[in-house]
């Protein structure tokens, strides 16, 4: 495995792990992944700074998250956008990263 595929499972396993812990909304389990000064753009766009700040946003609106609130939009590949897909917490799909992914790769 080259160091540029090993960098993508490693990545893939951090959004995971972030994935899971949101959807259980574990707290705790998702600060664990953060170190002291880290930044954190929320889904939303606001932009926090520092371990503290983002603690204390997410232990305010971790627990109230509601996902089945999200409405449909639309699902985008590489080439074309269709109706059917569901956002992450995140406001891209798995499918729009991996696509992303590939279409870096593509062009390199």
């Amino acid at each position: 495995m080259n160091t540029e595929t090993a960098d993508i499972k490693a990545i893939e396993q951090v959004v995971a792990t972030v994935e899971r812990a949101q959807r259980a909304k574990d707290v705790e389990g998702f600060l664990t992944l953060f170190h002291p000064d880290a930044l954190w753009t929320t889904g939303h766009g606001k932009v926090l700074i520092g371990f503290d700040a983002i603690a204390e946003f997410t232990r305010t609106v971790l627990p109230a998250a509601n996902w089945e609130e999200r409405s449909p939009t639309r699902q985008c590949t590489r080439n074309s956008c269709g109706p059917t897909w569901r956002p992450s917490r995140f406001g891209r799909s798995t499918t729009h990263r991996r696509a992303k992914r590939k279409a870096l790769r593509s062009t390199s």
